[in-house]
């Protein structure tokens, strides 16, 4: 009777160790598909938003009206018509023309080059600008200082061997986020036409442009888009460098996407039962580099009901310490959380501010125990 209860019990722990087995496999194919479902979902996200600015690009005689040089690639960052692309396909000062994926087409002049005489073809940086009027598609800037390498990406770009008039995609990850000459590199295969085509997170912005590949194919080189954000005022003028410009963006500049540069209002903290939400700029520095971040801004209640303000960025981004910019002056910032699956961070601010204007009504979040407001009048998008 007893060898028979042992074998019972053997047989009922294999039976539990297969439903087991089953039940993970089950959890694990789920997870899978699910994963997948969440993943396509980011990159058709991204695709929309990167892939109307992504652009075909010639050289073009506008006097004799015909095309004066092989195709290339570029993306356009700002409504005006501000187009990023590799030094190495442009002249200061010769046209262009530009054709966006929609069928529209433009005329766009080159404007600043940097290929440093010392190191050709480094950092190989360039720009254009179309020179006609309109609100142009265009795509915004991230931030290749804030790459991780195994991090999915899409390049957008036009292969000059498929002369086909719209933009082929790739799907890769970020295979080096600065290799021995500065350049990020990817596993998105590079032929020709697709120099000065852009590299895009899942958030569907700018990290980085195209420059070069290997001759065997297997290795790229992507110049960080951290670079035009460096030299974005010297890269305006129609100017080839042949050392790096000495005129350097301490900032993101008002005239272009970047920009942060919006007027915020001390307002009183939301009533609502929804946040609201603005963007204000963090200063932080990892291995001594300093780095100006977009922060989110949530005014929200507490569980008692009292107002409180928080600060959302980009973990990856945030040191130890860090610091609010607001009208020139510098605020520490408290770091509350970090949730290092979803690469982000909460701060709060140390310093509490009156209302500006409303004084009866706003003094009272000046106290110890509560926090200013930033408050924003109308969302700002960077």
């Amino acid at each position: 009777m007893r060898f028979k209860n042992m074998v019972f019990l053997r047989w009922v722990s294999i039976f539990g160790c297969v439903a087991l087995c089953c039940i993970l496999s089950t959890l694990t194919s789920y997870a899978q598909k699910n994963g997948a479902k969440v993943l396509e979902q980011h990159v058709a996200s991204a695709v929309d938003k990167a892939y109307p600015a992504s652009v075909r690009i010639w050289g073009f005689d506008t006097v004799r009206n015909e095309r004066t040089s092989a195709q290339f690639s570029g993306v356009v960052v700002t409504g005006e018509g501000y187009i990023l692309t590799a030094a190495h396909v442009i002249q200061p000062g010769k046209s262009y023309k530009v054709f966006f994926p929609d069928g529209k087409d433009a005329i766009a002049l080159a404007l600043g080059r940097i290929d440093v005489k010392e190191t050709p073809g480094i950092p190989d940086v360039g720009m254009m600008k179309i020179t006609g009027n309109g609100n142009w598609p265009y795509a915004e800037m991230g931030f290749s200082s804030a790459l991780k390498n195994g991090e999915a990406c899409l390049s957008i770009s036009c292969t000059e061997s498929l002369n086909q008039e719209l933009p082929t995609i790739r799907f890769g990850k970020i295979l080096d986020i600065k290799n021995q000459y500065g350049f990020v590199q990817s596993s998105c295969k590079m032929e020709p036409g697709d120099s000065g085509g852009p590299l895009f997170d899942l958030d569907g912005k700018v990290v980085a442009i195209h420059s070069a590949i290997d001759v065997s194919e297997d290795m790229n080189f992507e110049i960080p888009v951290d670079m035009y954000r460096k030299y974005w005022s010297a890269l305006k003028l129609e100017k080839n460098y042949i050392a790096l410009p000495a005129t350097v963006d301490s900032s993101t500049e008002s005239s272009h996407n970047l920009s942060l540069n919006k007027k915020y209002a001390f307002n009183e903290l939301s009533t609502d039962q929804h946040p609201k939400q603005a963007f204000l700029v963090v200063n932080s520095f990892i291995d001594g580099e300093k780095l100006e971040v977009s922060a989110s801004v949530f005014n929200l209640k507490n569980n008692h009901g009292k107002p409180v303000q928080v600060l959302v960025s980009k973990s990856s981004m945030i040191g130890d310490s860090a610091c609010l910019v607001y009208e020139g002056k510098l605020y520490d910032l408290n770091i509350l959380a970090r949730d290092q699956t979803n690469d982000l961070v909460m701060l709060a601010t140390t310093k509490y501010f009156k209302h500006q204007h409303h004084r009866k009504r706003g003094d009272h979040f000046a106290q110890n125990n509560e926090s200013a407001t930033f408050g924003c009048n109308g969302g700002v998008r960077i």
